[in-house]
């Protein structure tokens, strides 16, 4: 690297660089009304690629779940590369951190994706016409180097 600074998209943000890092399986951007805060619904399996330095590293999440349309939990994992890296339970509306550790080998754009295990549709509890297949909600990512 000779001295020189990188920039890396070590970050997806729900409204500031969603639409070029999300790929395939997201849903239109909303607002949490309670909250003001900015996400991209997953369906079953949605893609997002960052690019990543070498190293132990920790991916964090802040998520929430639409866990009454979903008859309780929302069960998921985090996939690398396509490897699983861990599972999640969300069985509350708020919006929580989710950490899921990483050991990248090499720098470069690397693909991840959430996997659902449990995907609703919101017409089937709404009545509401909404027949989109949802998981979990991402309002932010985040890589940090792994604490010591």
């Amino acid at each position: 690297m000779n001295g020189e600074s990188h920039q890396f998209e070590t970050f997806l943000v729900a409204g500031v660089n969603d639409n070029q890092l999300c790929l395939k399986g997201w849903h239109d951007r909303s607002i949490d009304q309670r909250t003001g805060i900015s996400f991209r619904p997953t369906s079953k399996e949605s893609i997002f690629q960052l690019r990543m330095e070498a190293g132990d590293l920790e991916l964090v999440a802040l998520v929430s779940a639409g866990v009454a349309l979903c008859g309780g939990a929302l069960r998921g994992e985090l996939l690398f590369n396509e490897k699983p890296v861990g599972n999640f339970t969300l069985d509350s509306e708020n919006w929580t951190l989710l950490r899921f550790p990483l050991s990248i080998a090499e720098e470069g754009w690397m693909s991840f994706s959430w996997r659902i295990h449990n995907p609703y549709i919101p017409h089937e509890i709404l009545k509401n016409g909404d027949f989109r297949e949802m998981g979990v909600n991402i309002a932010a990512i985040r890589i940090e180097r792994k604490k010591q």
